[in-house]
């Protein structure tokens, strides 16, 4: 609830400022203004919905929860097509392909401890491997 009572404060403004201003160039740059906040305010709340896993369910206190411990719980394998780019000995390009490469996925338990109260929170995370074999899979 308060996220979203953040994002309408702060997009309101900006409504309300467009409302006022009805010539074609004022429009334009109205737009931008309401585009700008809007991408502003998905930003914050993406940070804080982000934040939350760092505050401690039973004490609620923010930035408290220290990672205890990270199980291996298990590897897949998956193929994804990734754009490849073909570069001559001076590093021009000379074509781009789509190439089929193994990425490795791993699946964690992670286990966090709050440093004030210390309550423990179970934490499922999945990890992909950037690095990847740069020979392609012929299917």
């Amino acid at each position: 609830m308060f996220i979203f009572r953040v994002l309408i404060i702060s997009i309101f403004p900006f409504i309300a400022y467009a409302n006022e201003n009805v010539s074609s160039m004022e429009k334009s740059n109205d737009f931008m203004i309401i585009a700008s906040s809007v991408m502003g305010g998905i930003i914050l709340l993406r940070m804080l919905l982000g934040a939350l896993q760092f505050r401690c369910p039973k004490c609620k206190k923010w930035w408290i929860m220290k990672q205890e411990k990270k199980e291996l719980l298990y590897t897949e394998s998956e193929t994804e097509i990734r754009r490849e780019e073909i570069k001559d000995n001076n590093g021009k390009v000379l074509r781009v392909e789509e190439v089929r490469v193994p990425v490795l996925i791993h699946h964690y338990e992670v286990w966090r401890k709050c440093r004030n109260c210390g309550h423990m929170v179970k934490v499922l995370v999945i990890e992909k491997e950037d690095s990847y074999n740069r020979t392609p899979i012929n299917k």
